[in-house]
């Protein structure tokens, strides 16, 4: 019988993390590459770099984690691009009894429905970037034509479905109004999920004019998430 050999682009990974799932340990595993440009792109160094691996070594290093958490994230860049690997190391750890979890810009929709079907996924963490409002302020931002068509799609697939999921918005001073909006969103489509909302960092962005602005505080972010909360009455996390 031939044996298929399965090659990753793979970024890094963090062995042990307390943050990329909600009250849970996990090992984050980190894909190259993605479709989006996004002008404030936290992990733009994942976007062009190439570093070709076996899947055994990515399986080896997950190995390595068990012991230490309850899960795997899958992230990058974006690690529905990379179908085939992504489908075998979510089967491995589910086989492993590990938890899983794809965290996902949502541009290949086909491909989180099929995973869904397959019930090897656990837990969808969707990034909505932008107002759900304003096709053409999404498409700017990530560079690509058809983001906000893609995009929503997936929200249907997830927000249809019985996965668990969280919605996830990177939050910077410019777009701060588009946070209100998406929630307003989120709550007309019943959406069960948390929605999170993640300080931006702009000195970690490829944007210049955007590398200018200043962090956001964290009490700025409480009284986000707190008026989010009185207006929708979604359940709101942030960080």
């Amino acid at each position: 019988m031939k044996i298929e050999k399965v090659s990753v682009d793979f970024g890094h990974i963090i062995p042990v993390s307390t943050v990329d799932w909600y009250n849970k340990s996990s090992c984050v595993i980190f894909f190259n590459k993605c479709p989006f440009r996004c002008t404030w792109c936290q992990n733009h160094k994942l976007l062009e770099q190439t570093n070709i691996v076996d899947i055994n070594s990515i399986k080896n290093k997950i190995e390595q984690s068990m012991k230490f958490v309850d899960c795997v994230v899958f992230s990058g860049g974006e690690p529905t691009l990379q179908e085939k690997a992504l489908d075998k190391l979510l089967r491995f750890s589910k086989r492993n009894d590990l938890m899983t979890g794809v965290q996902t810009n949502g541009y290949y929709p086909l491909v989180l429905k099929r995973l869904i079907e397959n019930k090897i996924i656990d837990k969808i963490f969707l990034d909505i970037k932008t107002s759900p409002s304003n096709m053409t302020k999404y498409e700017s931002i990530t560079g690509i034509n058809d983001a906000y068509k893609k995009v929503f799609e997936s929200f249907k697939i997830i927000n249809m479905s019985y996965i668990t999921s969280e919605i996830r918005t990177t939050v910077f001073r410019p777009y701060v109004n588009d946070i209100f909006e998406i929630a307003v969103f989120l709550e007309k489509n019943n959406y069960r999920g948390a929605y999170v909302l993640q300080t931006g960092i702009p000195e970690n962005v490829p944007d210049r004019e955007l590398r200018k602005e200043k962090r956001i505080s964290i009490e700025k972010m409480k009284k986000m998430a707190k008026d989010i909360i009185n207006e929708t009455g979604l359940t709101v996390i942030y960080r």
